[in-house]
This record gives C-alpha cells, structure tokens and sequence, in this order.
C-alpha cells in the first residue's frame, strides 16, 4: 500500500502542498478541530500547527507540526 507524502507548510504564504496526487490535506490550529485544508491558513507567532495528508487507498503517514516562531 503506497504511503502519502508529508505536507510541507510556506509560513510566511500560509500555504500547504503534498505531492501525493489526489491527497487531501487535513490541520488544526492549536487544540482546534481537524478542518480539510482550502487556502491560505493564517498563524500567529507561537501557534501550533498540526497537518497530514490523506488519500483514499493509500496508507497515511504520521501527522507533523509546526510551531511558529
């Protein structure tokens, strides 16, 4: 079973990229809930960013965070 690729997070665009074709990125933002990854996504200095990438079939790799400095 193919695994996803790790989402990589652009701080200073608030952008996510996978390069797993077809995959969905989910995050949350602090202890907030998962939401399904559309835009930009706008962080504060020292928020914690959590994002995985998930698609159907293929196995999903661990969640990684980002904290912003």
């Amino acid at each position: 079973v193919p695994v996803t690729t790790m989402p990589e997070f652009d701080i200073a665009l608030g952008k996510l990229e996978v390069e797993t074709p077809g995959a969905s990125i989910g995050y949350r933002l602090n202890d907030g809930p998962w939401l399904l990854y559309s835009g930009s996504v706008k962080v504060e200095s020292g928020d914690r960013l959590t994002v995985k990438a998930v698609r159907y079939g293929w196995q999903e790799r661990e969640a990684r965070e980002y904290l912003v400095p």
